[in-house]
């Protein structure tokens, strides 16, 4: 498309495997399916980028579903400088997704500021509802990394600094976060609620119950806490939620 103000308007679509990308400033998962670059010929030439996307969470006050996608007001990159961008470009989208590869996304996601609520499963199973199949780890003892605010309130995945842990110590980047309740054992209690989402996960692997993994988590040797409360309250309650939930389902 051209027009008369100097400068042109290239439509680009995409083919798959298409890259999952995630707005750092709006909180938005999107599929990228293509971009519109616009060319600016006015002095010296610029880029504007903008991608076309389907939003995975529908926000129902700006889009609507649509097969062809909608074109994100956030650019990409402006004139070739992607550090201006408010978007993050996660993995692209095979049939099947490895959930470790969706890490960086779900920690932004779940920590956005000035709320609490927001889960992984939302954006786990957007995935899902668009054909993706969520590839979990094949390890049955996994090691999960967490960091605690400065009052050990609450506390989230995260990935260790090189040189904390020996190099055997193999940990898998699976989201966890616990906040909220007003005390510890709340917060684990909601970290449990996570591990049983992630069980349906491992049952879609073709997994069996008695199969389930065993989680241990660690946190910075340097720092006082209560990691080892943490670990077998968690394991005892996840045992026990297990064996209610499985047999009812």
């Amino acid at each position: 498309m051209k027009d008369y103000t100097n400068y042109k308007q290239y439509m680009v679509m995409l083919n798959k495997p298409y890259p999952l990308i995630y707005n750092q400033e709006t909180a938005q998962p999107a599929i990228h399916i293509g971009t519109l670059n616009i060319v600016d010929f006015t002095g010296r030439v610029e880029v504007n980028a903008y991608p076309v996307i389907l939003p995975l969470l529908l926000d129902d006050l700006n889009y609507v579903s649509n097969p062809f996608g909608v074109i994100s007001p956030y650019s990409l990159y402006d004139g070739g400088n992607n550090d201006t961008s408010k978007w993050m470009n996660v993995c692209l989208l095979q049939d099947t997704v490895n959930i470790e590869d969706l890490f960086p996304m779900l920690q932004d996601y779940c920590l956005l500021e000035n709320t609490l609520f927001l889960e992984p499963s939302e954006i786990i199973n957007a995935l899902k509802k668009h054909g993706y199949r969520i590839k979990m780890p094949a390890d049955r003892n996994l090691n999960i990394y967490l960091e605690s605010d400065d009052d050990g309130v609450s506390w989230h995945s995260a990935m260790p600094h090189k040189g904390e842990f020996a190099d055997f110590t193999h940990f898998t980047n699976m989201w966890f976060f616990a906040a909220g309740g007003g005390s510890l054992l709340v917060n684990i209690e909601n970290m449990v609620e996570e591990a049983v989402f992630y069980d349906s996960l491992f049952l879609e692997n073709n997994r069996q119950v008695y199969e389930l993994p065993n989680y241990k988590f660690f946190k910075n040797p340097d720092f006082d806490g209560d990691i080892g409360y943490i670990n077998k309250t968690f394991t005892e309650l996840l045992n026990e939620k297990r064996k209610i939930h499985w047999v009812l389902c």
